[in-house]
């Protein structure tokens, strides 16, 4: 344990900017390189912005590598089998990326079966890289942003990555689906060959590999390969002119290993001169951003706080009998479409020179003055303005002063203490006009939207203002150096300001 003073003389790490992420990344900067995978696999709003302009930096340096899927039962020794397949690859002075897809724990998130661990011999080779990654529960335990990872490994000169997935039978389409070649493994002697006869996982495959065919299994497994072989010419095979076939191999031995780089070779060659190759890397993009735009439609719809609010109520409904899945779903989603989330066509193109609704009104001008009591006889006396009365908000350390103006109020404010912000901007500025507010609806989806659009707030949230208002504040760097306050009044208080 670190004591606290101790802890207070550590050098806190560099943030890295993009052209650190870049830099790293493209001279082979193993921690970098780790780090900017980090980045990219990020959920948080706050790197996204950064993940992407490094991916577009660095898409120039990247496909220029074989990408292979490999998959199959579990206990086929996938990772055994890439732990040596990779090490040898290494010897012949490829450089070799694992990205090691792991089941997810249901509980925290993480990985579970730790493939660094299970890849002992190839995670401590130096022309090796390996990425344990939780698969998050998507399809196929491909994680949602393996694609990149494979990117950035390519950018950093791995010219063999090797994707190894959870193996779950038919879904394994999805890592199909961004790889060059897709190999499935099978052993024998517990069933697996029956398994692996499923017609689905076999019209994936380019090639299929019997594992485990050593000692007393050797035999076994070379009757599984004459029966897959069998199977196989039955079916379209998974890559136009390409015939997949079943071979054999001991990740434990080693025999049979070789085979695998030379099918992959002369798949390789083959496919490169018939022009498919080229033709499936350009559908896998195309396949990409539609995933792409798939996740981020859900992602709005259960990060939309209006449905957030709706959900619970309606979910009881549908438990209840009350309420049938589809017209559950219809009512969320009409919803999301009135709340601005997803639109039809004909709504596009009847909004695309909408605004926001304009500010109801200015709710005040709001006066930095150094005291109340030497202030006031100008506006009351002099000026007839009738004051509605004196508040202090705690939260802002200050006094407030209400003068009726018309519809709308001048607001002068004294602070309390000399750490209140209105104590800093008479310290700086002098006396004076503080800032202007303006009443708005529903300032919650108001600040919202103005954070969805880059405007800078100083409050993300809105918070409790005098006179019962709730409000926030706009940074003066986006309103042309005024500081701008949003608020919202209570429906009382809103029938008051009528009167």
């Amino acid at each position: 344990m670190i004591c606290p003073m101790c802890a207070e003389s550590l050098p806190r790490r560099r943030r890295l900017t993009v052209d650190d992420y870049v830099q790293g990344v493209l001279e082979g900067n193993r921690a970098v390189l780790a780090q900017t995978i980090t980045l990219v696999e990020s959920n948080a709003r706050k790197h996204k912005q950064t993940a992407q302009e490094v991916l577009r930096r660095l898409l120039p340096y990247t496909g220029n590598s074989i990408r292979i899927g490999i998959t199959g039962v579990p206990g086929a020794g996938k990772s055994t089998l890439i732990d040596t397949f990779g090490h040898m690859l290494c010897e012949d002075g490829h450089r070799v990326a694992v990205l090691a897809v792991d089941p997810s724990s249901t509980l925290t998130g993480g990985s579970i079966l730790g493939d660094k661990t299970r890849m002992e011999n190839l995670s401590r080779n130096q022309r090796a890289f390996v990425r344990p990654s939780p698969s998050g529960g998507t399809l196929g335990g491909v994680t949602r942003k393996t694609r990149e990872t494979l990117l950035i490994c390519e950018a950093a000169g791995f010219d063999v990555i090797l994707v190894e997935t959870v193996g779950v039978g038919q879904s394994e389409i999805a890592v199909r689906s961004m790889v060059d070649f897709f190999l499935v493994l099978l052993l024998t002697g517990a069933g697996d060959d029956l398994q692996g006869m499923k017609k689905g996982i076999m019209e994936i495959a380019d090639a299929i590999f019997v594992n485990k065919a050593d000692g007393a299994n050797k035999r076994p497994a070379q009757k599984a390969k004459a029966e897959l072989n069998r199977v196989l010419h039955f079916l379209q095979p998974a890559t136009e002119g390409w015939t997949t076939k079943a071979y054999t191999c001991s990740a434990l031995t080693g025999e049979g290993i070789d085979k695998i780089w030379d099918v992959i070779q002369r798949y390789k060659q083959t496919t490169m001169a018939s022009g498919v190759f080229d033709e499936r890397r350009r559908r896998q993009t195309l396949e990409w951003m539609e995933a792409i735009i798939e996740e981020q439609l859900k992602t709005r719809f259960y990060e939309d706080r209006r449905i957030q609010r709706l959900k619970p109520a309606i979910e009881q409904e549908v438990i209840e009998g009350k309420m049938s899945a589809a017209m559950a779903a219809d009512k969320l989603l009409q919803a999301l479409d009135k709340n601005g989330g997803i639109h039809t066509q004909e709504q596009k193109d009847n909004e695309v020179q909408a605004r926001p609704a304009p500010p109801k009104k200015i709710a005040h001008i709001g006066i930095a003055v150094r005291s109340l009591e030497e202030a006031l006889p100008v506006y009351t006396e002099q000026l007839g303005m009738v004051m509605e009365g004196i508040e202090t908000v705690e939260s802002e350390q200050v006094r407030v002063a209400f003068l009726k103006i018309g519809q709308t109020r001048i607001e002068l404010l004294e602070p309390t203490s000399e750490a209140s912000p209105i104590a800093h901007f008479i310290h700086k500025k002098g006396t004076g006009i503080h800032h202007l507010a303006v009443e708005v609806d529903d300032l919650e989806d108001r600040l919202e939207q103005l954070k969805k659009n880059g405007i800078r707030l100083i409050n993300e949230q809105p918070k409790d203002g005098a006179h019962g208002a709730q409000i926030a504040f706009l940074h003066p760097k986006s309103t042309g150096g005024t500081l701008l306050e949003l608020c919202q009044y209570t429906t009382g208080h809103a029938e008051e300001d009528q009167s």
